[in-house]
C-alpha cells in the first residue's frame, strides 16, 4: 500500500514538475534574455537546474523506468555473452559466460527485488537459449579461427563442412520445386505436422557446361536465386547439407524428372556469397532470438510508461 501511495505522489510530482519546467521555458523563450538580469538570472538559472535534477529523480523512481533498465541490461548482457562466445579463446567460455549471468542476475534482483522471479527466469531463459546452440556458436567460432585458404575448394571433406566453389555457375536448365506435407503428432497427440519446400537447382562447370552435375543448390525459394541472378553474381561459398529422408525423397524425384540430364553422385550445398555474408547472417539470426525476452521488456516498459503518462496527465487537467 505504502508503494503504491509512493508511486501516485511520484506521479503526480512528476507531471508538475514537467508543465512548470515547460511553462517556465515557454517564457523564456517569449520574453528572451532581457527579462533577465543579475540576481534574477542567477536565481532562475539556479531553480530551472534544480527543477530539472528533482524532475530526474523522481523520472527514474517510476516503475516502467526500471523496467526499461532492466531491459537494457538484459540486452547489453546477451549481447556481450555472444561476443564472448564468437571471441573468447578459452575451452570453458560457457563457464565464464555463466559467471556473468549470474552476476547480472544477482544485481538485477538487489536492485530491483520486486520482480525477482521474472528477472531470474529472463536470465536463466537467455543463458539456456544460447548453451542450447552451443554447438552453432562452437562452429561460427571454428570458423572465424580459419582462413579461407584451409577450407577445401570444389571438393567435399569429411573433416570440413565447408568449401568454396570456383569456375561454377547455375544451371538455366533443370530447375525443380516440390513442397512436401508432413503429418505428425507429439507424446501428447498434439497436432505436429509441418510443411517442408524445396527449391533444387543443378551446379554445372562454367567451362564445361556438359559436364556431369554433382553439385545441387538446396534452398527453401527461388528469392536468393533471382536477386544472385540480376546482380550477374554466383555465390563461391558453400555449406554441405546433411541427407535427410525428405531431401533423397525430393531429389530421386527431381532424377526421375530430369532423366537425360547427366549426374555423379548428388552433393547438397546451401550457397552463400562470402564466408563473412554466412557468419554475419547467422550471428543476426541467433542475436534476433537472443533478444526476444529483453525486447518483451522493452515494450512492457514502453506501453506502460506511455499508458501512465496520458493517466498521469488526464488526471492533473481534472484536478
Amino acid at each position: 500500500m505504502m508503494n503504491s501511495n509512493v508511486s501516485a505522489v511520484s506521479r503526480k510530482a512528476l507531471v508538475s514538475f514537467f508543465l512548470q519546467y515547460t511553462l517556465e521555458r515557454d517564457h523564456s523563450e517569449a520574453f528572451g534574455e532581457k527579462a533577465l538580469h543579475g540576481k534574477n538570472k542567477e536565481r532562475y538559472t539556479s531553480e530551472n537546474w534544480w527543477a530539472r535534477m528533482k524532475f530526474g529523480y523522481l523520472l527514474f523512481r517510476l516503475e516502467p523506468i526500471h523496467v526499461l533498465l532492466i531491459s537494457c541490461i538484459l540486452g547489453l548482457t546477451a549481447y556481450f555473452s555472444f561476443f564472448l562466445c564468437l571471441h573468447l579463446h578459452i575451452h570453458f567460455r560457457f563457464l565464464v559466460i555463466a559467471f556473468l549471468y549470474l552476476v547480472v542476475n544477482l544485481f538485477l534482483v538487489f536492485q530491483f527485488g520486486k520482480w525477482k522471479e521474472l528477472i531470474t527466469i529472463s536470465v536463466l531463459g537467455i543463458f539456456l537459449f544460447q548453451f542450447g546452440f552451443r554447438e552453432e556458436m562452437e562452429e561460427l567460432y571454428s570458423l572465424r579461427e580459419k582462413t579461407n585458404e584451409s577450407h577445401p575448394i570444389n571438393q567435399p571433406s569429411k573433416e570440413d563442412p565447408f568449401l568454396f566453389l570456383s569456375g561454377y555457375q547455375f544451371s538455366t536448365n533443370g530447375h525443380f520445386t516440390k513442397s512436401i506435407h508432413q503429418k505428425s503428432r507429439d507424446h501428447k497427440g498434439r497436432d505436429n505436422s509441418h510443411t517442408s519446400h524445396y527449391v533444387l537447382i543443378p551446379i554445372v562447370n562454367k567451362e564445361r557446361p556438359s559436364e556431369r552435375v554433382r553439385f545441387l543448390y538446396v534452398a527453401p525459394n527461388y528469392f536468393l536465386y533471382h536477386r544472385w541472378r540480376e546482380r550477374n553474381v554466383f555465390p563461391n561459398f558453400a555449406r554441405l547439407e546433411k541427407e535427410t529422408p525428405e531431401l533423397v525423397s525430393v531429389t530421386k524425384e527431381w532424377e526421375n524428372q530430369f532423366p537425360n540430364l547427366k549426374k555423379e553422385k548428388i552433393i547438397w550445398v546451401n550457397l552463400y556469397e562470402s564466408k563473412e555474408d554466412y557468419i554475419e547472417s547467422k550471428s543476426s539470426f541467433f542475436l534476433l532470438l537472443t533478444f526476444i525476452l529483453p525486447g518483451l521488456w522493452c515494450s512492457v516498459g514502453l506501453v506502460w510508461g506511455i499508458r501512465l503518462v496520458f493517466r498521469s496527465l488526464l488526471f492533473h487537467f481534472r484536478s
